[in-house]
């Protein structure tokens, strides 16, 4: 049912990889039904495989469900397409908590209402940031735990700051964001990059990637810092295009080059951070920057050594930051507008 091949069958579940411990997983939950009077339950499901793996196993699982062999299968999950791919017979939008009727309406009705929407409803989350020790601490931490589920591969940069978001009630790890320098003539030495940014399966779906991203790039700016990313992804990168907070960079939405050099055919999503209040990017901060007149006479002159104190500020904070507390909750945004492009 679960495509899994004879040898990796015969192997120890724990030299499988992420994928193929997953299915396996799957495999001997359907295994241990054993009845046709048990009803399956499957969290995150196909949260770890890439689509096309994942819609195999829905074709598989639905027919295997049809012919009789398991009485009810109830999954949830982040991803959409298996509601299509599965077949299904209803739908419950946690968000929303509206039930949508998918198939043959046997007997549906009745189970809805014995339930309890409440237990549906999506959680709230209160979340805190937490400022690891640069470089070997912070690497250590993200190979550890984030790096399977993060899609770029390869060494981590030298000179690498690393934060932990952890949920506040249960102290467990949410995600991860790390930065560092972002080189080149026109940085003018107060210039971070988005180098790592995972938020672990089990708490994707409630768009705390964005809200991690625009907290960090907060920080920077009070910070005297520039703040740019890059990134493969599309909902992401289009989520960006979209904000009011991002602006799109030169070569933003064509495919290019990794700043290591490697040539890469998918989309590349370039954006600069401006910020939420006046700092427009800090880019009136840059030693090179061509601002008015006015806003020379009135701007700092930052200098690298005024840059470097401003990271130490930024990385010396306390290691837990309670005040930057993240809620799940949907926020009243500013419509989007167009911005120019930055040189």
């Amino acid at each position: 049912v679960c495509g899994l091949h004879a040898d990796v069958v015969a192997r120890p579940f724990r030299t499988l990889s992420v994928g193929e411990q997953h299915l396996a997983s799957l495999a001997r939950t359907i295994g241990m039904a054993g009845s046709r009077s048990h009803i399956v339950c499957f969290d995150e499901f196909t949260s770890v495989l890439d689509r096309a793996t994942a819609h195999k196993v829905c074709l598989r699982l639905s027919e295997y469900v049809r012919q009789g062999n398991v009485a009810q299968i109830i999954v949830a999950t982040v991803h959409e397409d298996v509601a299509d791919w599965l077949d299904v017979d209803w739908v419950l939008q946690s968000k929303s908590g509206a039930v949508r009727i998918a198939r043959r309406p046997r007997q549906l009705q009745e189970v809805v209402e014995a339930g309890h929407i409440e237990e549906f409803r999506q959680p709230k989350l209160h979340l805190q940031l937490r400022v690891l020790r640069p470089n070997r601490d912070s690497q250590e931490v993200f190979s550890k735990f984030f790096a399977e589920h993060h899609y770029m591969q390869g060494g981590l940069p030298s000179v690498f700051h690393g934060l932990v978001l952890r949920d506040s009630a249960t102290d467990r790890m949410v995600a991860f964001h790390g930065i560092a320098l972002l080189p080149g003539q026109y940085s003018g030495g107060i210039t971070r990059r988005e180098s790592r940014m995972v938020v672990l399966p089990e708490y994707q779906g409630f768009g705390i990637g964005p809200k991690l991203s625009e907290t960090v790039g907060e920080m920077l700016l009070e910070s005297n810092l520039r703040f740019f990313s890059m990134t493969h992804h599309p909902r992401l990168g289009g989520q960006r295009n979209h904000s009011f907070f991002w602006r799109p960079v030169d070569g933003s939405g064509k495919a290019g080059t990794s700043l290591s050099g490697v040539k890469c055919q998918r989309l590349a999503y370039r954006h600069q951070y401006m910020g939420k209040g006046d700092q427009r990017g800090n880019d009136h901060l840059k030693p090179d920057s061509q601002s008015s007149a006015s806003e020379a006479e009135s701007a700092e002159v930052l200098t690298p050594q005024k840059a470097v104190t401003g990271l130490r500020a930024f990385f010396n904070a306390p290691t837990l930051v309670s005040k930057r507390k993240l809620e799940t909750e949907d926020e009243a945004r500013n419509p989007p507008r167009k911005v120019p492009k930055a040189p």
